[in-house]
């Protein structure tokens, strides 16, 4: 493998590949969600790292240090991640497996590389690490991979380089859908990519699971129904679908902005091509309503913001939800 084969992150490769010829800092961080690919990116770059010969593309894979990169035998290396028996890396393993172990002389490698996960580094764990990032060996590199930065300290930030993700483009993601061999046509696939925010990792986990497909699906006919439910129904029959799946209203509610914005396509391009059942559901439900309009759609995802927005200051699920699915049956039947 070489930075190449981590599909999409053009910068966030040159970077890599330019600090492992010549560091700037002895210490970076990669901040991301989870499924942007963070793991992949700090295994390449300390590949790089403890590569002889690096170039553009990282790791020479050819080197003696790469051959046992590869065969998972070199002692160069040491990661720290999700313990198995605790919430949290003890603060002991801290000092024994990084701060003493990082006094240990290199093998094999051009540096010495620690790998660690801060999202199971308590605040003392953290602490703890201060004293080693901020005067590391010459030849000592920790690269911090993290979902967040919220819960890491300022002075753990203050000394290290960050190294940012881009947000993937929907080729770049589609290409990776498509290179797991994946199964779908390129509208299906193009959804997901929407529906999972252009994050690889989620869209090829939604689209590998029949409970996503089967729920994009339950969730659009749920929303063309607003138009012509009852009261009655909405305050019974459809409160109940929201109710069953209130683990998953997040998801929902990305799936019903994608509707509607699909909805917005199919009024101002009338003529569009509809090759899906799902675009041909949309399409029809537009030509049988010809009362939408964009501002109308436009109020119908504000609606749902408002619901979200209400389930994080926890407001009564069901009161909220009816409101919402009221105002955008209203703004439908216009």
């Amino acid at each position: 493998m070489a930075l190449t084969s981590l599909a999409g992150q053009k910068n966030l490769k040159s970077l890599i590949a330019s600090e492992a010829v010549s560091r700037h800092s002895g210490a970076y961080l990669l901040a991301g969600e989870d499924g942007k690919g963070k793991h992949s990116f700090a295994s390449e770059f300390a590949k790089a790292l403890m590569c002889e010969n690096p170039g553009t593309d990282g790791a020479c894979g050819k080197c003696r240090p790469c051959h046992y990169y590869d065969a998972l035998t070199t002692p160069d290396i040491v990661r720290i991640d999700k313990p198995d028996d605790t919430k949290n890396v003890k603060v002991s393993d801290i000092r024994e497996r990084i701060v003493a172990e990082s006094s240990v002389k290199r093998q094999f490698s051009r540096n010495k590389v620690f790998i660690i996960n801060l999202d199971y580094v308590s605040v003392e764990g953290q602490n703890a690490l201060l004293k080693s990032i901020e005067e590391p060996l010459s030849d000592v590199v920790y690269i911090m991979i993290a979902s967040g930065t919220d819960r890491i300290l300022a002075t753990v930030r203050s000394r290290v380089m960050e190294l940012k993700f881009d947000r993937y483009t929907e080729d770049e993601v589609m290409n990776i859908l498509k290179s797991k061999n994946i199964e779908g046509d390129d509208e299906t696939l193009r959804m997901i990519c929407a529906m999972s925010s252009y994050n690889p990792g989620r869209a090829v986990m939604m689209s590998a699971d029949d409970f996503f497909i089967g729920l994009n699906r339950d969730v659009t006919d749920f929303t063309l129904r607003l138009a012509d439910d009852s009261l009655t129904d909405i305050l019974c029959t459809e409160n109940t679908f929201l109710a069953d799946n209130k683990q998953n209203v997040d998801l929902i509610l990305e799936i019903m902005i994608k509707i509607f914005g699909d909805m917005t396509k199919y009024i101002v391009y009338p003529d569009l091509p509809s090759k899906t059942e799902y675009a041909k559901k949309i399409h029809k439900f537009t030509v049988r309503h010809r009362q939408l309009s964009r501002s109308g759609i436009d109020r119908c995802v504000t609606a749902l913001i408002d619901f979200k927005k209400s389930l994080e200051v926890n407001s009564n699920f069901d009161g909220a939800c009816c409101a919402m699915m009221l105002k955008i049956s209203k703004e439908l039947k216009k």
